[in-house]
């Protein structure tokens, strides 16, 4: 039989869980082939795998790649990690459908209403190495049928929005995401949910969710993605588990205890995490939920009115100190080059710089970038997560972005967006070894693609698609830090996507334009 590689010597770790083992695999257009004996295949390369392990292509279950970033980076930063699909339209925000005072959207690209199905159709003509998947976000949706708008959809917006689910469904979306800590998710009340959720269930899709509140509210949260999923039934996906904010350290047990609860009961739950103690999100969210309605129009105008000003700083000084401190609240991205000398600095430094108090800061940095801040948080444990990674339910993702090295527009973004995977496997399973090597394999490829219904993908097996990634398990590990996140992966010898070899150890992207939309399984 003539391959196109065959890769021989490495440890395969299949992504099923199973103990790895050695054994050739092969390469052939983009499928693989396990033979039984290396010695009577002719192969075009041969890669010698010797003190390496070859895995299943890393599957990042949450994503928030955008079209820019994709467009502009290739794949960057994901695939040096070893991921080769990747999972966006998270948080309930994906940019199709277009709202004209949407804050979700890619503003850059003008969208219809309908624009969905045109949105894909551009993924999928960009030329990137990188498999790409969706979930239809609920916020963009709302935004789209209602604007900003703190009230209960009539029965007509309703079945606009039930119209939206199903055309999404219909054209490969992995299910329907929220983001119930965003405007205009933190609007939704859960009788709208339960009826979108029921259309997503008819094709066999899943609810991911970013709860309603991760801090003091997160086992109320839990409780209500859990009725959420059960009304509607369809599967629940928890994104990134975690409690924020130090009164509320040591809640995930619970929460981890309620998720186990209802699988037993009959409920289809799972969670994913990032290896982090810190967020990153919009400096925007830390408002109150009753500034954000109407849009950024109507929550600036709310800033800068005096009497409001002082009740919004009345509201969330005390619960910000309280929980997570000024100093733990980095600034990580602004547009105006005027204030981009902030990027990096935490709100108490800023305040020192401006010598005014941070909350003061914090609204006028909104107000001079027009809601655009982004923020890295530090707000968790690291027994928290730590307890969160090594539950039974969880799955890995990075909660980030294909970036490329010098991207002008995200200049100290989370490290996770370089660094998730790899953390994982430096942190959890070789140094604190919270679990094995094939544990840790299975939560980044089997699982997530059992859970998204990838057919053939998620598995070192005969006839499954050639994603693959190739490292070392003594040195693999992350480089990029908060204080300077643009840095490759160490360990990550190669990368495969679609049989086809995108990424090789040195940041050297081979650009082979693999990459397809996936869509699952559906009913």
């Amino acid at each position: 039989m003539i391959v196109d590689v065959l890769i021989k010597n490495g440890l395969v770790v299949d992504g099923t869980g199973k103990i790895g083992k050695k054994r050739p695999v092969a390469i052939k257009g983009d499928k693989l082939i396990l033979p039984g004996n290396a010695e009577k295949i002719s192969a075009k390369q041969v890669v010698n795998a010797k003190g390496l392990v070859v895995a299943p292509g890393f599957i990042d279950i949450h994503s928030h790649t955008t079209l820019n970033s994709l467009v502009i980076s290739k794949g960057g930063s994901k695939l040096s990690q070893g991921i080769t699909t990747d999972i966006t339209g998270n948080c309930g925000a994906l940019a199709a459908p277009y709202s004209p005072q949407g804050e979700l959207s890619v503003r850059d690209i003008d969208w219809s209403p309908e624009g969905y199905c045109s949105y894909l159709k551009q993924f999928n003509n960009t030329d990137i190495s990188l498999n790409m998947g969706f979930y239809i976000g609920h916020g963009s949706i709302r935004a789209a049928v209602m604007n900003y708008e703190d009230r209960k959809p009539t029965p007509a917006e309703l079945e606009k929005m039930k119209e939206y689910v199903a055309m999404g469904m219909e054209h490969g979306a992995m299910g329907l995401s929220t983001g119930l800590g965003y405007s205009p998710g933190i609007f939704a009340e859960i009788d709208e949910l339960v009826e979108l959720c029921k259309v997503v269930a008819q094709y066999g899709g899943i609810y991911a969710t970013h709860m309603r509140q991760e801090g003091d509210f997160v086992l109320d949260s839990i409780d209500e993605s859990i009725e959420i999923a059960r009304r509607a039934q369809l599967p629940l996906q928890v994104s990134h588990l975690k409690a924020v904010g130090k009164p509320n350290w040591g809640k995930v047990v619970i929460a981890i205890a309620k998720l186990e609860e209802a699988k037993e009961k009959g409920l289809d739950a799972n969670y994913d995490f990032y290896p982090y103690t810190a967020s990153s999100t919009g400096l925007s969210s830390q408002l109150p939920n009753w500034v954000h309605e109407g849009g950024w129009e109507k929550a600036e105008q709310r800033i800068q009115d005096p009497d409001t000003r002082a009740q919004i700083i009345n509201e969330i000084k005390p619960a910000l100190e309280e929980a997570v401190g000024w100093n733990n609240i980095m600034i990580s991205s602004i547009d105006s080059e005027k204030n981009q000398a902030l990027e990096g600095k935490n709100l108490e430094e800023i305040g020192q710089i401006r010598q005014h108090s941070p909350v003061d800061c914090m609204l006028d940095l909104l107000l001079e970038e027009k809601g655009s801040v982004g923020m890295i948080k530090f707000s968790m444990a690291k027994e928290d997560v730590a307890t969160v990674a090594s539950g039974n339910l969880s799955m890995v993702g990075t909660d980030g972005y294909a970036l490329p090295m010098n991207d002008p527009k995200n200049r100290k973004p989370h490290p996770r967006s370089y660094g998730a995977f790899p953390r994982v496997l430096r942190l959890f399973c070789r140094e604190q070894k919270l679990f094995c090597l094939e544990t840790a394999i299975h939560k980044m490829t089997g699982a997530p693609a059992q859970r998204l219904r990838l057919d053939k993908r998620g598995h070192i097996q005969d006839g499954y698609f050639a994603d693959l990634v190739l490292f070392n398990p003594k040195t693999v590990s992350d480089t990029a830090t908060y204080s300077d996140p643009h840095q490759y992966a160490a360990g990550i010898h190669s990368v495969y996507v679609n049989g086809k070899k995108a990424y090789q150890e040195g940041g050297e992207f081979l650009d082979p334009k693999s990459g397809v939309l996936v869509s699952p399984t559906h009913k």
